[in-house]
């Protein structure tokens, strides 16, 4: 799932340092995630665009390519104004994140 040869570019042999920010990752990232389903629920497209954007932001971190590419999507459809089909996107992305989350932490 995570791209390992782009994380070790990015951070080199520092994984202690990809550990903090995911520390930082898993404190937020819930939180972010029901917020996207708030603004899905409620139909708020700017809210839907903004928190689909946070989210991007911080799965970039990771390297997760695919999960970035569809946090993207989300992102993208609210940008042009629709919401429909996004539910099954943002349940995709928040079954995949433990995977990612457990990888980085068996990293030495």
């Amino acid at each position: 799932m995570i791209d390992l040869n782009a994380l070790q570019d990015h951070y080199g042999s520092d994984i202690s340092l990809v550990k903090e920010i995911l520390i930082i990752f898993e404190d937020n990232y819930l939180k972010t995630i029901e917020d996207l389903k708030g603004a899905v629920c409620e139909n708020n497209i700017k809210k839907v665009e903004l928190h689909a954007h946070t989210l991007k932001g911080m799965l970039l971190n990771f390297f997760v390519q695919d999960l970035v590419e569809i946090a993207f999507s989300i992102e993208e459809n609210a940008r042009e104004g629709s919401v429909a089909g996004v539910e099954d996107k943002i349940e995709f992305i928040e079954k995949n994140i433990p995977t990612f989350i457990n990888e980085i932490k068996g990293m030495k």
